[in-house]
């Protein structure tokens, strides 16, 4: 018996030796080479179970990471229609419960959530017709008053100081009391709602979201909630070290629509559309963009956003008033807050986002390398989507004007990152990669378009109709 308990213990041991191993000696490289305040961290010993279940409200897909289980071979009995069997290898089985589709009724939002959503509006329309009221009084105030209202600000300017000085020092203590760090790059940033606010706030937008794409949205019976599933449940339980990941509970939604989308609510609501599914060449891409939409929620990306763009707005509101009490007119007035807003999208908040795309094009990169995807089908799918843009020319993106980096700008960057990932792969012990780079395809299909471009040029232009003498 006890011969018979060793054969069976030693060889699962190895595997979580070495599956922490890998983790440690790959933090304590990246630590040394790129972010040298990352702390230790271990790798997870145990995989999790996981059961899969759709809602009885709306078809999606739950994953529950709660108890611990392993998964090697994803199979599915399609035999029964009520209660299906998900098995992995010789593991015990994981329970998949379908239920009748019908939409949850409408809950009603807090009233934090209503006043976070509402305060923002009021105060805009506050700052505008404080503004123009006293260019209106300004206007209409005689020439005596005004030499009275200019000595007055003499006589108080170190009051008025004094005042502006105070409410300078509270905004830097509220804001340097909310800076935060993000996890495994280690960024400072300010997130101004507790985790508890931004909840509520991602429940109103899933509820959104769910009763917009409901008619749109694929049965829970489809093969294709398994197969992204299946991707799922590799991302979540190579990365149970990170706690966003670890203690979420994780739903899929597939909305039947021709866009090429994919992204993940902070609660763990994944939705992916349909057309993403004709952008990807195979289960590998698919999982690299899912890595990048799950590193959203790891660096709590979306309150780090709204945080971002509150902050900003906020200390625009006195700009707002100076511009309608300073500009002549409302006309004038209107369109230089028009203008405002857009220098202050294409100074501040688009470069911004931008950033934070980049960065979890960075972290999902890491995501995917320790679930042992084939990292190299992230760059390959940036490269084969600035093709389909630009139908193999130049790049014609602008990224100045855009919210995400340039398709091939993605691509350039996670090539530069290829090689850390591959070596973390590599770490945790995953399956050899195939010898053929996947970015040689889609060179080789640049180069055939471009071969076509320039035997368009050559050819002579012939319009029917017209005849040229000599």
């Amino acid at each position: 018996m006890a011969r018979r308990f060793l054969q069976q213990w030693m060889p699962s041991a190895s595997r979580q030796y070495t599956r922490l191993h890998c983790n440690i000696r790959w933090f304590d490289s990246l630590k040394a080479q790129r972010h040298p305040q990352i702390p230790q961290t271990n790798c997870p010993t145990k995989q999790t179970w996981r059961t899969i279940c759709t809602s009885a409200h709306w078809n999606r897909f739950c994953l529950n990471t709660k108890k611990p289980a392993t998964f090697r071979q994803f199979l599915f009995d399609f035999s029964t229609s009520r209660s299906r069997t998900l098995l992995y290898g010789r593991d015990r089985p994981v329970k998949v419960l379908t239920r009748e589709f019908k939409t949850s009724p409408p809950h009603q939002a807090l009233p934090a959530v209503i006043a976070f959503l509402v305060v923002k509006p009021i105060a805009k329309l506050t700052a505008i017709f404080s503004g123009r009221f006293f260019r209106n009084w300004w206007k209409a105030l005689p020439h005596n008053k005004r030499q009275y209202f200019y000595e007055s600000l003499r006589r108080n300017k170190y009051k008025i100081a004094a005042a502006l000085a105070g409410l300078t020092g509270v905004g830097a203590i509220y804001y340097y009391s909310h800076i935060q760090m993000t996890p495994i790059t280690n960024r400072r940033r300010f997130i101004a709602l507790t985790d508890n606010q931004f909840r509520k706030i991602a429940e109103t937008e899933y509820e959104k979201m769910k009763s917009l794409h409901a008619d749109k949205c694929v049965h829970s019976s489809h093969p294709l909630y398994l197969t992204i599933g299946k991707i799922v449940l590799k991302i979540t339980g190579a990365n149970q070290d990170i706690p966003r990941i670890a203690d979420r509970t994780w739903m899929i939604h597939i909305i039947d629509k021709d866009e090429k989308n994919a992204f993940v609510l902070p609660n763990g609501e994944i939705f992916v559309f349909t057309g993403i599914l004709k952008a990807v060449a195979n289960e590998e891409q698919l999982g690299t963009v899912l890595a990048h939409e799950i590193a959203h929620v790891v660096l709590n990306h979306a309150a780090e956003q709204v945080s971002f763009t509150e902050f900003v707005d906020l200390l625009l509101i006195v700009v707002l008033a100076a511009l309608w009490a300073l500009l002549p007119n409302d006309g004038i007035a209107l369109v230089a807050t028009w203008f405002k807003q857009k220098v202050v999208e294409l100074v501040l908040e688009m470069p911004y986002s931008r950033n934070l795309e980049a960065e979890a094009d960075e972290v999902g990169l890491i995501l995917a390398a320790k679930s042992c995807f084939d990292v190299r089908e992230s760059k390959a799918f940036w490269e084969s989507m600035a093709l389909q843009s630009n139908g193999g020319g130049e790049d014609l993106e602008i990224e100045w004007l855009s919210t995400h980096p340039t398709h091939q700008n993605r691509a350039d960057k996670l090539d530069t990152l290829m090689p850390q990932a591959l070596a973390l792969r590599k770490l945790c012990k995953c399956p050899p990669l195939p010898k053929i780079d996947p970015s040689l395809a889609v060179q080789k299909q640049k180069e055939i378009l471009q071969e076509e471009r320039e035997r368009r040029k050559e050819q002579p232009v012939v319009m029917s109709g017209i005849q040229i003498s000599s």
